[in-house]
């Protein structure tokens, strides 16, 4: 069964090992038309995020739970449409 969504709060991944993978890829490729030192450190970083990422995964996804501000929420309907 599902539980029922949070109004709030959001969900978002626990920690940014997405971000990690995606740095270490455009490192590995800019180190093939740069130095091949930077390929090393875009390979490493790409395999060490996406043994981070796999461990936030399984068995069961960690997420954290940002609230939302409701002064915020009160300030945009406030603001009337031009």
């Amino acid at each position: 069964m599902t539980q029922p969504e949070r109004l709030d709060s959001f969900e978002l991944p626990a920690p940014p090992c997405a971000m990690v993978v995606a740095l270490g890829v455009a490192l590995g490729f800019t180190g093939l038309v740069t130095h091949f030192a930077v390929s090393v450190v875009g390979v490493v970083l790409a395999l060490a995020g996406a043994v981070g990422w796999w461990r936030n995964v399984l068995p069961a996804e960690r997420v954290e739970h940002v609230p939302i501000s409701p002064a915020a929420s009160i300030r945009r309907r406030d603001r009337k449409a031009p």
